[in-house]
């Protein structure tokens, strides 16, 4: 074997085919082979730097509310009871790295974003709040895993005097769900990577209507109040500028997610039913 294509060849060829391709391609792939696909994806994209064209503070912000969410999610689905969530503190932690966010960009330090460095912040958006639906992926999986597993149990104590070893068998079954599960993932990537290539090719017109959209005042420039009001998550701007860039969080159809839910759990009968020596 040689050494492989190289990223621009690996990119053309990918470009050779529309995301809805792409997406047939991830339905069609067999199960034990998604773990390897999503690890050669996550070695290939490497790791975000800490230069002064990379947004660290916007990172941390999307990664923190991410996280914050997860936790609680995450524990509703098997069932555990946390602390109710304080949203105040919350939001005064996701706010501060705002603030960082905006002296990071500031590059000029005159305590105001011009066309140029929010132009650049825009950039960073779109591609950080992929950050965002990576991490509300990850939570999403989890939290089906989690109620899959909980299920599972559930069947396994109740058939035990039939079955006294299944309960052996469930590490294998959940990760056959898992694979499953993973599917999903990668038609999240495929779609998320579709929006990235919308934006990349007009991303100069889209961050001057996103600038003109934002600039509250009309002086060119966008303030630290102002740049913290659009970053406001329950505000009507942050939710205008998503729009404006094509950041979309909701990336996976309801329906999509139920038929993936139930093909991870038609593997873990499968495989239980192979295990245990059960026939039709």
């Amino acid at each position: 074997m040689g050494s492989g294509a190289s990223q621009q060849e690996v990119s053309a060829k990918v470009k050779e085919n529309s995301v809805e391709d792409l997406e047939k391609l991830f339905k069609a792939l067999p199960a034990e082979e998604v773990e390897k696909v999503l690890k050669a994806a996550q070695a290939a994209k490497g790791g975000g730097g800490s230069d002064e064209n990379s947004a660290p503070f916007l990172r941390k912000a999307f990664s923190f509310i991410a996280e914050s969410f997860g936790r609680f999610e995450e524990a509703e689905a098997k069932g555990e009871e946390l602390e109710e969530m304080d949203e105040d503190k919350m939001m005064e932690t996701y706010m501060g790295y705002i603030k960082q966010s905006f002296e990071h960009h500031d590059k000029k330090k005159a305590g105001k974003l011009d066309k140029e460095d929010a132009a650049a912040f825009f950039k960073h958006f779109m591609q950080e709040s992929n950050v965002m639906v990576d991490a509300m992926m990850d939570m999403m999986i989890k939290t089906k895993m989690a109620a899959i597993k909980k299920e599972m149990e559930q069947k396994v104590m109740e058939g035990k005097d039939e079955f006294p070893n299944a309960k052996d068998h469930l590490p294998g079954a959940m990760k056959a769900a898992q694979a499953e599960m993973h599917k999903l993932v990668l038609l999240a990537k495929a779609r998320a990577k579709g929006n990235a290539e919308a934006f990349a090719s007009n991303k100069d017109a889209l961050t001057c209507v996103a600038f003109q959209a934002t600039d509250g005042d009309g002086d060119g420039s966008l303030s630290l109040e102002e740049f913290l009001d659009l970053m406001n998550l329950g505000s009507d701007k942050f939710q205008q500028l998503k729009k404006l860039l094509g950041v979309n969080c909701d990336i996976m159809e309801g329906e999509e997610v139920d038929k993936c839910v139930e093909a991870a759990k038609e593997a873990v009968g499968i495989y239980m039913e192979e295990k245990l020596g059960i026939k039709d």
